[in-house]
């Protein structure tokens, strides 16, 4: 049996249920004409506007998604956004935006969680290697040779990254 529900009908099981957090009328009435996925997208977008979104409570929704992504977003309001310490849609985004801050993918990747937001920050171009293979350590995403094992079996100079590799893992 299938249910029809209108629009309506959605966004209000929606709202009861958690999955809407923002509606329109909890968009402050200057925001309202560049509250859309086109603006928040835009090179031209103004990185002011773009902080007041991401300043919004509950700003889990693609217009916050795809400003948290655009790249001339200011570099305070996302290190903001990963202090909280959230695993959502909007952290998520921010650990990929390249206009990320250094060591706030840095103190992501410190805390050691195996989630989302870590991993995105981990796929930044920015996240140093030794940071990125410790927080792959600490999660088991990998784990560390023991020098010992393979002492017979010396390095084939055939394969630089695996070389590059175990020198970064020895350092």
């Amino acid at each position: 049996m299938k249910i029809k529900l209108s629009k309506a009908n959605w966004k209000k099981i929606g709202r009861k249920a958690g999955w809407i957090k923002l509606t329109e009328s909890n968009i402050p009435v200057e925001l309202k004409p560049y509250y859309n996925i086109h603006y928040v997208k835009s090179p031209k977008a103004n990185p002011d506007i773009l902080t007041q979104i991401l300043s919004l409570e509950n700003n889990y929704d693609a217009v916050s998604i795809n400003a948290a992504l655009n790249p001339i977003c200011p570099k305070e309001i996302l290190t903001q956004i990963l202090e909280k310490g959230n695993n959502d849609w909007v952290s998520h985004s921010v650990a990929m935006n390249p206009n990320c801050p250094l060591e706030a993918l840095i103190d992501v990747l410190k805390r050691g969680n195996n989630n989302e937001v870590s991993y995105w920050a981990s796929k930044n171009p920015k996240c140093p290697i030794k940071t990125k293979l410790q927080w792959m350590i600490d999660t088991n995403r990998i784990h560390q040779e023991d020098p010992e094992i393979n002492k017979e079996d010396p390095i084939s100079p055939i394969d630089p990254d695996l070389l590059k590799f175990k020198q970064l893992l020895q350092s």
